[in-house]
Order: C-alpha cells, then sequence, then structure tokens
C-alpha cells in the first residue's frame, strides 16, 4: 500500500479555530472513521499527510461520520493502478479485479494491450507477499513492439492459476513473458513463479520467456508453450515440471533452460526443451552438484544445435 495516511487534520467550518472534538482511526482501506458524532456540530473539513508526498491534501467537508479516502494499491493492469475505490479494471471486453486482502488479480476475458515500464500486469514492492494472478476466463497480454516494458507480468513472486487459457506475447527485444525479482536477504523464500490449473498458458517474448530470481514450478494439467527470442526460462534456483499437461519450449538464440539449481521432469505428458546452444544449462562455472532428474511416464525431448544438456562441474543426469 503507498500513500499511508499518517495525520489528518479536522476542523468545524464554522469554528476553524478548533479541531473536532472526536478521535478518528483509519482502516486498511483507508477509511476514516470518527468516533464521536461531529455531525451534530455542521459541516466540516478534513486534511490528510501522506509520507510518501509528504505534504498535506484538503480532502472534502460534509457531515458524514465516516470520510472515504481512496487508498492507492501498488498494484496494476495495463497501466492502471488498483486503489480502494477502483477494485476492477476494464480490459477490453473483460475484467481485471484485485483482491487486497489476498493480493489477488483475477483475469475474466481480459483483453490487455498496455503496460507501466515494469508490466502490463505490475505488483510493486512486495517482497514479503506473493502476487497470485488469476484467470477464470481466456485471457490475453498482447504488446507490441513499441511498448517498453520489462515483462508482460512483474511481481515478487508469482502464482499463477490458470483454470482458462492465458496468452502472454510481448514483442520488443527487451521484454519478457513474466519477470520475478524477489529474493533478497529479508524474504530468502520469494521470487519464485508458480504455474498451476488446466488452462494452457501460452508465452512469446522478445527476451527470456519466464526470469526468476527463484525457482520455476509447472504443476498443472493445462499445457504450457514459450517461444523466446532469448532463454525460455532463466532461473536463479531450480525448475521442476512436475503436472500432466504438455510443455514445449523454445528460444530462438540462447538456451530452452538456463538455471542454476536442480531441473526435475516428472511430468505424465511430453516436454519438449530446443535451445539454440543447449536445450538445457544446469549450474555455474565453479559450482558443482546440480542435476537434471527425469522421471514419470512421458516423453522428454531435449536438444540443442551444440548439445543437448550442458552440465557444470560434476553435474550428473538420473533416471528414475
Amino acid at each position: 500500500m503507498s500513500a499511508v495516511i499518517s495525520k489528518i487534520k479536522a476542523y468545524y467550518l464554522n469554528r476553524k479555530s478548533r479541531s473536532l472534538p472526536s478521535d478518528y482511526d483509519v482502516d486498511n482501506r483507508g477509511y476514516v472513521h470518527f468516533v464521536g458524532t461531529p455531525e451534530e456540530a455542521g459541516a466540516f473539513e478534513v486534511s490528510f499527510y501522506t509520507e510518501e508526498y509528504d505534504s498535506w491534501h484538503l480532502f472534502q467537508s460534509g457531515f458524514n461520520r465516516t470520510i472515504v479516502i481512496a487508498t492507492p494499491y501498488d498494484v496494476w493492469v495495463g497501466g492502471e493502478q488498483f486503489t480502494s475505490n477502483k477494485l476492477t479494471i476494464t480490459c477490453g471486453d473483460g475484467t481485471a479485479t484485485y483482491d487486497p486482502d489476498t493480493n489477488t488479480v483475477t483475469l475474466d476475458g481480459a483483453q490487455i494491450t498496455s503496460a507501466t515500464n515494469k508490466g502490463a500486469i505490475y505488483a510493486g514492492d512486495q517482497a514479503d507477499r506473493t502476487l497470485t494472478v488469476n484467470v477464470v476466463g481466456d485471457s490475453s497480454i498482447h504488446l507490441d513492439s513499441d511498448t517498453n516494458t520489462i515483462g508482460g507480468i512483474y511481481a515478487d513472486t508469482l502464482v499463477l492459476n490458470a483454470s482458462n487459457n492465458l496468452d502472454i506475447c510481448v514483442d520488443n527485444k527487451d521484454s519478457g513473458g513474466i519477470y520475478t525479482n524477489g529474493r533478497d536477504v529479508r524474504f530468502p523464500d520469494s521470487g519464485d513463479v508458480t504455474i498451476n490449473g488446466d488452462g494452457d498458458v501460452t508465452i512469446s517474448a522478445g527476451d527470456n520467456g519466464i526470469s526468476s530470481t527463484g525457482s520455476v514450478t509447472f504443476s498443472g494439467s493445462g499445457d504450457v508453450t514459450i517461444a523466446a527470442r532469448s532463454n525460455g526460462i532463466y532461473s536463479y534456483h531450480d525448475v521442476t515440471i512436475s503436472g500432466s499437461g504438455n510443455v514445449n519450449i523454445a528460444s530462438q538464440y540462447s538456451y530452452g533452460v538456463f538455471e542454476y539449481g536442480d531441473v526435475t521432469i516428472s511430468n505424465s505428458a511430453n516436454v519438449k526443451i530446443k535451445g539454440f546452444y543447449s536445450g538445457v544449462y544446469i549450474g555455474k562455472v565453479g559450482e558443482s552438484g546440480r542435476s537434471l532428474i527425469l522421471s514419470g511416464s512421458g516423453k522428454v525431448d531435449i536438444g540443442g544445435t551444440q548439445r543437448g544438456v550442458t552440465l557444470c562441474g560434476d553435474g550428473k543426469v538420473f533416471l528414475n
């Protein structure tokens, strides 16, 4: 939450020399509740102070016991910001709604074609919170090559629940499909990307398809298709494919999966990973102990123009 109200001044309009003789409190929706009965003494005006803007703002005058102040949330869709007074944003023929209590954006037939400079769906500094995106009606994020943004979806940690299909297409060569930026010293478990559900998720990106400072997990029954100019998946930690949907990852000029942890594929469907250099690159130069672990009943096809799998150090391949 930004623009937090930290101080309030209230005066009777006909007696500005004295403050309202009543207490107040601000709830988490940005509503100011007066405990006393200021309406009995006539109209009053209220000013509120925010640390972010370091200034006082005259809000309104009236007779009401409760003054409504819109609280902006640091969550944006299509370049528009959610507030306590605007929890639904129209996106083409569909909508995006926001639940601040659970930090959840729900897409219902949303057609998103614009973005902030961070993302079409963007959650600000929320290192201690997970952004959940629920897809309940077929939705899309389509950004043309002139849209300068980091990713189609940008968050510190992301859970994408796709009950219906989601198509992410980001044409700018410097923009990715999904980008997470967690994993700092305060919140070492943040930064993950998890894709669940039985809807299909398709990502086409000018840069990385998915770029994660945490782990990446596919655990749904829907198909996941990634076509990226750079890496299909770029991850600082583990990549796990354990669902029952088909997974197809392709990189035009780099690696299908480039990551510093283990890659575990236990899918019951088919997994195809193709890269320009290698299909899968695991580990970091100078480090060891990372592995490619294959199990399950599905077919796995990994390849590249130079080699199928690159393992740094004494990395191993396990066939279970």
